[in-house]
């Protein structure tokens, strides 16, 4: 029997998507064949630590608070381990242009339980946006946390396209009719920066967490 869907990672093997062959292979061999190893629900095990990639501060903030709430640990990406204690990680990173910095490469480290975008919009903005552009897949929640601006903290390119961005979207901003609280902000945080990091932002990330250690009769700090 061959296979297109086969499940096995080493793509360069002549057995692969060839069962008979595999089978036959792995018959003299303690490691059963791919599509027979037991696989775990990512959704039945809980985070161990935090990871994540901080450019300017605030997401590094949150990762600390977020760190202090659940009693877990946080670690700078590229401070990480190869691997975490156990489990898989909660992944948080600043945002570009919609892109969560440094989720593929936590991606292809970690098993990643859920996603933390830290940007300049409003906490819970922009979800469906920033899942696509990065590809995550739907079974990951996301969650978007309102960072802050400081253009002094920004050094080299960034700095330069966030001062331009700043000018033109702090001038479209201005002369837009009927702005809604949100422009508001966001127009402030363009003229004049500032920190929105806060607790209370993490609460959809707590209520997700709580759950699943809830189902798992895990503590709950």
């Amino acid at each position: 029997m061959e296979t297109e869907t086969c499940p096995c990672k080493r793509l360069k093997c002549k057995r692969r998507g060839n069962c008979a062959a595999c089978n036959a292979h792995h018959s003299e061999k303690k490691n059963p064949v791919a599509c027979q190893r037991a696989r775990r629900d990512p959704e039945e095990e809980q985070a161990a630590s935090i990871v994540y990639t901080s450019n300017t501060g605030y997401t590094a903030e949150y990762a600390r608070l977020l760190g202090k709430k659940l009693g877990l640990q946080a670690c700078a990406l590229e401070n990480a381990p190869l691997s975490p204690p156990a489990g898989g990680i909660i992944y948080m990173g600043w945002l570009m242009a919609g892109k969560v910095q440094g989720y593929k490469k936590a991606a292809r480290k970690y098993r990643i339980c859920a996603v933390c975008g830290i940007g300049m919009g409003a906490s819970g903005s922009q979800l469906h946006d920033v899942r696509k552009a990065n590809r995550i897949p739907d079974r990951i929640p996301i969650f978007t946390l309102q960072g802050g601006f400081d253009i002094a903290r920004l050094t080299g390119v960034y700095k330069f396209m966030m001062t331009i961005m700043a000018k033109t979207a702090g001038k479209a901003l201005a002369r837009k009719q009927n702005r809604t609280p949100d422009d508001d902000d966001m127009l402030s945080l363009l003229s004049h920066g500032g920190n929105r990091v806060d607790e209370k932002n993490l609460a959809p990330v707590l209520a997700w967490y709580g759950g699943n250690t809830r189902d798992q009769n895990h503590a709950f700090k």
